[in-house]
């Protein structure tokens, strides 16, 4: 795991998808936008979910989330939780 560095995602142009090791690759459009996408199995069916844009998901933290969520990004994001349901919450609860 850790196969991506931070200069190799910067350099990254051509479009595709860069393996960074256990299902998590980065993936560059033919537009040059990039993102983190996490691909899982269940039952037989390969799913992609996508953690965000390498400029909202840095390399560092991105491994260490995936790590510590253990794969249930899926049923955060779709219960309002997760990364950008914490961040809107905060927001609502700041006044900003």
């Amino acid at each position: 795991m850790g196969r991506l560095s931070a200069t190799t995602v910067k350099a990254a142009k051509e479009s595709g998808r860069y393996g960074d090791g256990d299902g998590l690759y980065l993936v560059v459009t033919a537009r040059g936008s990039k993102s983190w996408v996490c691909r899982v199995q269940k039952n037989g069916k390969r799913r992609d979910i996508g953690l965000g844009s390498v400029k909202e998901v840095p390399l560092a933290p991105r491994g260490a989330e995936r790590l510590e969520r253990g794969g249930a990004g899926r049923k955060q994001r779709r219960s309002g939780g997760g990364r950008h349901g914490d961040i809107r919450l905060n927001a609502v609860a700041t006044g900003r």
